[in-house]
């Protein structure tokens, strides 16, 4: 939520076997709102990707 409240891009490295984020993870990155990699193909190579996703839209609450 901060993410978005901020209108911010991120990178998601979800937690193994952390169900949540994986599902999270995954939603934003086939909706292109945030870039996710998983922990074993981190690298600086892969943190290159994360500029062709919108990011988060600001909202008002």
């Amino acid at each position: 939520m901060d993410l978005a409240k901020l209108g911010k891009k991120a990178i998601f490295v979800p937690t193994p076997r952390q169900f949540e984020q994986l599902y999270l993870a995954k939603i934003f990155d086939d909706n292109l709102i945030a870039y996710s990699v998983s922990q074993d193909k981190l690298s600086e190579s892969s943190l290159s990707l994360g500029h062709q996703y919108s990011g988060f839209r600001t909202f008002d609450s």
